[in-house]
């Protein structure tokens, strides 16, 4: 994006004032990606409480605020936060976009022979 700001420049003498032209730059932030007024973050879910049911800290662009994921939680559910996303211009910050969350469900990187036992057993009734 620029932005020019005419004949605001250095005044010499015979010569009509220049323009100030700023480049501006998105950089990318950490947490979340723009789409318009929009933002997409990904949250990552233990896998207890995907499968349980629980609360999880979701990052906004101030704070951070809870989220209740139910029991069962399918890995790359979008939930929508309405107002959460970015301000939209000629509204003077009064309406924003919104927070897409996608959760992401954290697999354990290793089970001993007895968790695998538990959880084959726990899991072996559970319809799909």
């Amino acid at each position: 994006t620029k932005v020019t700001f005419p004949n605001a420049g250095d005044e010499l003498v015979g010569i009509p004032p220049q323009n100030i032209t700023f480049v501006i730059k998105e950089k990318p932030h950490p947490n979340f990606t723009r789409d318009g007024n929009d933002l997409k973050t990904t949250v990552r879910v233990p896998l207890n409480i995907a499968l349980c049911g629980g609360t999880i800290e979701c990052p906004l662009l101030v704070g951070t605020r809870k989220l209740a994921i139910t029991p069962v939680l399918q890995p790359g559910t979008v939930k929508t936060l309405s107002g959460r996303g970015m301000p939209i211009k000629k509204t003077d910050g009064e309406k924003k976009g919104d927070l897409h969350v996608t959760f992401m469900v954290d697999l354990p990187s290793q089970l001993t022979k007895a968790e695998q036992a538990d959880l084959a057993r726990a899991l072996k009734n559970v319809s799909y």
